[in-house]
């Protein structure tokens, strides 16, 4: 086993049509042509005509048909352009529940924990609270356990039967453990392997392990595709992103918004009002 990596109510009436709107033409696009998408969104595209393949860099799976743009103005109604899916949130918050304030609030087969539901308002006195069934040994996640004295499922914690996962060890009295007592290995002090590109060496860019990314600068890291070396660049391995005008400039992929990218960007949803 392994340690993990990790509505539409109150929406005013013109946003929940503007969400409508957005789903019936996400829907609808895959079913004609991408022409929006295809169009000139900050560069000229070489895309080709409907029901062509639409630019990605080997390796890289295209941005479906139906959602794919290179500006907000290629997405339905209130919908934007970006360069990963955003998902759609509650708009207002629903007002928390308050079914009980401590297990004697519950039946005896129930216990009172936090409401989960991710829409509730956050007022100053916290999540609300309702019932839930006692744990039983079946009924917790994978990475959980129950705990029979509060009926609660609890994590787990770290061992010979459930592992860390990459680039972590297993040290829950280090600072900075997490619930499983899984803590951020040091490529120093663990033996933690920086993977290809990144060395073992003290330096402000490094990682969390420790990890620094090494230069492109003498040559001993190429940058990938859509990207130049240079000496002055922050971007790591100072491999700069390519400017551009015209997909034409660009390794392969797209140019979206004055820079190259390895696949044209994706529709969101519109945000809450």
């Amino acid at each position: 086993m392994t340690h993990p990596s990790s509505s539409l109510r109150n929406q005013p009436p013109a946003r929940v049509l503007a969400l409508l709107v957005f789903a019936v033409g996400i829907a609808g696009a895959g079913c004609g042509s991408a022409s929006k998408a295809k169009g000139d969104g900050g560069g000229d595209s070489d895309a080709g005509g409907a029901g062509t393949t639409l630019p990605a860099c080997p390796g890289v799976d295209p941005t479906p048909a139906g959602q794919a743009c290179r500006t907000s103005a290629d997405c339905p109604q209130f919908g934007s352009c970006g360069p990963t899916p955003q998902q759609a949130v509650c708009g207002a918050c629903i007002p928390p529940l308050s079914q009980c304030s401590g297990d004697g609030g519950c039946s005896a087969d129930q216990v009172c924990v936090p409401a989960t539901d991710y829409c509730h308002c956050n007022f100053a006195g916290g999540p609300g609270m309702t019932c839930t069934f006692r744990c039983t040994a079946t009924s917790c996640g994978t990475f959980q356990t129950c705990d029979t004295t509060s009926g609660l499922c609890k994590p787990k914690t770290c061992g010979p039967d459930f592992a860390c996962g990459n680039g972590c060890v297993c040290a829950p009295t280090r600072t900075g453990a997490d619930v499983y007592g899984c803590a951020i290995a040091s490529c120093g002090a663990d033996g933690y392997k920086c993977p290809a590109g990144f060395a073992c060496t003290p330096a402000a860019d490094a990682d969390a392990n420790g990890c620094a990314p090494v230069s492109c600068v003498g040559g001993g890291f190429q940058c990938p595709s859509n990207t130049d070396c240079k000496a002055s660049s922050t971007s790591p391995h100072h491999c700069e992103r390519r400017a551009c005008t015209s997909d034409k400039t660009c390794d392969c992929g797209a140019c979206i918004q004055g820079s190259c990218q390895d696949r044209l960007y994706v529709c969101s949803p519109p945000p809450p009002a």
